[in-house]
C-alpha cells in the first residue's frame, strides 16, 4: 500500500499462490513454483531430478525452463490446450495431473484430462504447481471497491474502485 498524493492510494496486495488439489498434493516432493525458485535462486538447491511441473499460465514455463537450466528433466503438464508450447521438454497440453503417487516422497503422477479415471504414468521425484494464481482482492473490498469474478481467471478482481484508488501489479 502506498500513497501517491494526499488522498490517492495504490494498492499493490500481489496475489496469494496456491497448490492444485489431487490425490497425494500433500507427499513431500510436491510443492508450489516459489518455493522452487527460492530453492534454486536463493539457496542454489536443485529440489528433483525428474520434475512435473503442473502450469496454467506462463509462471510454469519460467519454472521448468529454471529446473532445466539447474539439470533437472521437466516434463511440462499444461492445463491450458491451445497450443504454442516452446520446445526443450515434454508438453502434455490440455491436462492435469489426476494424481501423485510414492510413499515417502513423490516418486510418480497420473496424467490424463480433467475428470479421467486414469491417465499416463510419469515417473519423477518433484511436482511444481505452478498454476493458482489469486490476486489479494481483501483491502481493495475494504477499502469500497467493487470485486466480479473473472470465469477466464477463475478469481475475483478489482471491477470499479473508488476515487483516486489504483489498483496495480498482480492485483
Amino acid at each position: 500500500l502506498y500513497r501517491i498524493r494526499a488522498g490517492h492510494v495504490i494498492f499493490a496486495t500481489g496475489a496469494v499462490e496456491g497448490s492444485a488439489v489431487f490425490p497425494g498434493n500433500d507427499l513431500p516432493g510436491v510443492m508450489l513454483s516459489s518455493a522452487v525458485h527460492l530453492l534454486l535462486h536463493r539457496y542454489g538447491v536443485l529440489p528433483g531430478r525428474r520434475a512435473v511441473v503442473l502450469a496454467g499460465d506462463n509462471v510454469g514455463y519460467t519454472t521448468a525452463w529454471a529446473l532445466k537450466d539447474a539439470g533437472a528433466e521437466v516434463t511440462v503438464v499444461d492445463l491450458r490446450s491451445d497450443g504454442g508450447w516452446p520446445e526443450g521438454f515434454p508438453v502434455f497440453a490440455g491436462s492435469t495431473i489426476l494424481s501423485a503417487h510414492g510413499r515417502r516422497r513423490v516418486s510418480a503422477v497420473s496424467v490424463g484430462t480433467a475428470g479421467a479415471t486414469s491417465g499416463q504414468k510419469v515417473s519423477c521425484d518433484l511436482v511444481v504447481n505452478a498454476c493458482v494464481q489469486t490476486p489479494s482482492t481483501n483491502l481493495l473490498a475494504q477499502a469500497g471497491a467493487r470485486l466480479a469474478f473473472d470465469e477466464a481467471l477463475q478469481a475475483f478482481l478489482p471491477a470499479e474502485l473508488p476515487d483516486r484508488m489504483w489498483a496495480v501489479g498482480a492485483v
